[in-house]
Order: structure tokens, then sequence, then C-alpha cells
């Protein structure tokens, strides 16, 4: 009430809404500094694609992308261009890069990644502020995926549009139909609840009271999938408590990604990560980014860097090292893990900015098959590495890995495997899948004793 009152006077709403958004931007900025992580908001590298595209403006690029034949749905900040023929040819190499099943949201603000921001008109001088640059709305993104309420959120990528720099979201593409008032109503009640665990706050003052919120469809904000699921395909209305909202995802997952302290080392005896998270304060029996800093300079001595290559992670556990990859320029990163973990990989990945990724729940065994788990649409060739860390142990040597397209393996083995043992290892790896082993160093990380670690190269001579 007290909102519509104020509307009347156009110059007091106004200063009003700058003073309510100003304290909200204080209150959320010391909140961030208080829990700010020390690794990276977003992890996976940003890719740079060309395209076909010319424009100087929003409304040019509208009017070039219909004159092309393509559905475009306009927003207040976005073009989104779904999925449709003839789409790569129109936008370019990006199209082929993701899941056919994606679509792209464009931001009318032109600018590269690293300067953009998701809003084209503020109502505020503080809004844009508030709601940060363009990787704080796509982790708004995901965490909205996180919790069931949105559509998942694949990536941010460069687009060249000529001499003009653009952003855009990749997204899961919803199919679904226009909702309900009562599953209106089934929004707006999850959303208190998030709000009442301080999972959640809003970014502007009117809350509900304003047309992205109104019923049924939110202002075509709000879907409903065929499965009856509620998909709320914009966050920029949305704060979440990321740091929050990351330790639900892991306290749901706790029993297979924690590892249990027989020797009360840490925290008197409770169980642990086994990965650690980057920029994490809870401690990991596995420390990823120790891990990635032994094998970058040994990888990048024989050409096999993960940048620019799909890299296959076999025993991937929460898939860190997938992560890993990602940040380092991988194009993709597929990991195979028990379906239990499996999923709460898939789960955590996205929050942490490696949306990149598919992980595959799988019992693996000597007699496994991994290749056909490998996207059809992904275009691997045979240059993929493949990252087969502590796992000989859990599964031996399965042909299935042969059967990958890698074209370099790192093996690690287990905690103080003594030589004799590696050695013989190594030598079944070299007959079974065909490859051999071009250089080997000694890791400690974490809260483990030393390991080998051996980079092995495929063998491409003719038999």
């Amino acid at each position: 009430m007290l909102v519509r009152q104020l509307k009347r006077v156009p110059f007091l709403h106004r200063t009003t809404k700058e003073l309510w958004v100003g304290a909200k931007l204080l209150r959320a900025r010391l909140r961030q500094a208080g829990a700010r992580p020390r690794g990276p908001i977003w992890l996976q590298s940003t890719r740079r694609f060309p395209t076909p595209l010319r424009a100087n403006g929003a409304q040019a690029l509208k009017e070039q992308l219909r004159a092309h034949g393509l559905i475009v749905h306009e927003g207040r900040h976005t073009l989104y261009v779904p999925p449709q023929p003839e789409l790569a040819a129109r936008l370019g190499p990006v199209v082929e890069a993701f899941p056919p099943e994606c679509g792209f949201k464009l931001l009318k603000r032109f600018a590269a990644p690293e300067h953009a921001r998701y809003l084209y008109q503020a109502d505020t001088t503080g809004e844009a502020a508030l709601l940060g640059g363009i990787h704080e709305q796509a982790r708004a993104a995901a965490a909205l995926a996180s919790l069931g309420l949105g559509p998942r959120l694949i990536d941010v990528v460069h687009l060249q549009a000529g001499d003009r720099d653009l952003c855009a979201m990749v997204v899961e593409h919803v199919r679904g139909r226009r909702p309900t008032v009562t599953e209106h109503g089934r929004l707006l009640d999850a959303l208190d609840v998030l709000r009442g665990r301080e999972r959640l706050s809003l970014a502007n003052p009117s809350r509900y009271d304003c047309g992205d919120f109104e019923a049924p469809d939110c202002n075509g904000n709000l879907m409903v999938t065929d499965a009856g699921e509620l998909r709320y395909v914009d966050p920029q209305l949305f704060l979440f408590d990321h740091a929050a909202v990351l330790g639900d995802v892991m306290d749901r997952h706790r029993e297979v990604l924690h590892f249990g302290d027989r020797l009360r080392v840490v925290k008197g005896g409770e169980r642990f990560l086994y990965q650690g998270l980057p920029g994490g304060a809870e401690v990991g029996r596995r420390d990823p980014d120790d891990r990635w800093l032994a094998l970058d300079p040994m990888l990048a001595a024989h050409g096999a860097s993960p940048r620019d290559r799909v890299v296959l992670d076999v025993c991937c556990n929460a898939g860190l090292m997938m992560a890993g990859a990602l940040h380092r320029g991988a194009r993709w990163a597929v990991g195979w893990d028990l379906p239990p973990v499996a999923a709460a990989a898939a789960e955590l990945l996205p929050l942490l900015g490696a949306g990149r990724s598919t992980v595959v729940g799988r019992a693996l065994h000597e007699d496994v098959e991994l290749a056909p788990d490998v996207p059809a649409w992904l275009p691997v060739g045979d240059d993929a590495l493949c990252l087969f860390l502590a796992a000989w142990h859990h599964v031996g040597f399965p042909p299935g890995v042969g059967a990958l397209p890698w074209r370099f393996l790192v093996y690690e083995g287990r905690e103080h495997e003594d030589a004799a043992t590696c050695d013989a290892n190594v030598a079944t790896m070299e007959r079974r899948w065909r490859c051999r082993a071009v250089a080997s160093r000694v890791i400690a990380d974490g809260l483990c004793g030393p390991r080998p670690l051996v980079l092995l190269a495929r063998d491409r001579s003719p038999r």
C-alpha cells in the first residue's frame, strides 16, 4: 500500500527507491565481505566465438536476427534465441559447441563478459551495482536451477559481432506451457520459504508487487514444463546467499562426498570432504588446486594441456578436477562415478560456475563401457585428455577406458604406491590401451601422502 501511495508522487517514489536500494546494496556488500570465497566466483574459462552478426545496438540486433528468419523473444534486458533449425548458420559456431536443446540469451547491453551487466535499463542508479556483473547474475541463475525453480545455466560466452562485443548466457531451453494462477501461487510459496530460510532476498523494494511477479506467468518469465515443474527464466530480481545454497547441496550429499576421519586428525573425528571445494573453508582429503598445480607443467611440456580439449574423468567424485579443467580452458568435461556420487557432482558443478559438464552415474568395473556415455553432439575427435586418478584400485583397468577417444591419459596411483606396483600398472595400461608413458612425477596434496603421477600418450602407430 505504501508503494502504491508513493507511486503517485514520482519524485518521492524514485528518491525512496534509491535510498532503499542503496541500503540493500550496503548490506549485501557487508555480507559478501564476511563470506567471500578465496577463489574465483566463476570457475570455467570464458570462450569466445565469432558470429556473422553485424549490429551496433539492441534494436538493430533484433532486426537482423529476425531478418535471418530466426524466432527471437524480446525481454526488457535480453533477446532470447531458442533452439531452432538453421541456428548454427545464423549465429555461428557457438551453437554447435553446446547441446542442441540450448537457447541463447543475448544481452541488450553490448559488452564483453568481463564488463557485462545483465540490466539494459535500471530503475535506480544503485540497482546495477546491487545485482553485480554478469557472472553474479549467472550464479543467481545457477542457484535458482539448483533449487528446482529455474532452467540449467550452462555457460556465459563472448560473441564477436564485427567489431562489437556481445555477451550471451547459454541456457537449457524450457519447453512447456503458461502456468495457472494456482501454479503461480506455488512459485510465490516456494520463494517465501527460501526467503524465510534467508537463502534469498529480492532486489526490488516492491517485492512481488511488480510485473515480473504478476499472475499467472510473471510477465512471461514463469513456465511449467511438460513434467509439471515450475521454471522461472529470468534471474535479475534474485539475490542469493550463494554460500548457504552451496552448503545445502553439500549437506544433502554429505554421505557420498565426505570421507571418514578414522584417525581423528580433522575436526575431532568428524567426516570431512574427499575433495575440498575451490576457495572453500571446509578441509578436504584431496586438494584439487594442488593436484592441478602439479599437473600443469607436466601437461604443458608434452602438449597435453586441457585447453580447447574435451576432458574425460573416470571416477570423478564431486567433479572438482573437471571444474579445474574447465577453469583451464577445456571445451567440455565428462565424468563418471557411482550414481549417487554423480548426482551430487551434477548438482554441484553448475553452482561453481562449471556448467560445461556432463556427469554420468555408472557402476564402474572391469567390463564397463564408457564411450556410449559421451554425448553424441559433443565433437571430441580423438584428442581428449582422460583423467584416471586414484581409480585403479577401485575399478581395475577396464577396456572401456581404452575405448574412450583420448590422446593423453593421466594415471594417479594409490597413496604410498611403491615403484614396482606403479611400473606394473603402467605396463598393463600400455598393453591394454595401446599407449606409452611419456612423463612421471610424485605428488602429495591435501591430507594425503605421496602418490605416483604418470602421463601416457596414445600410440598412433599402425599395428
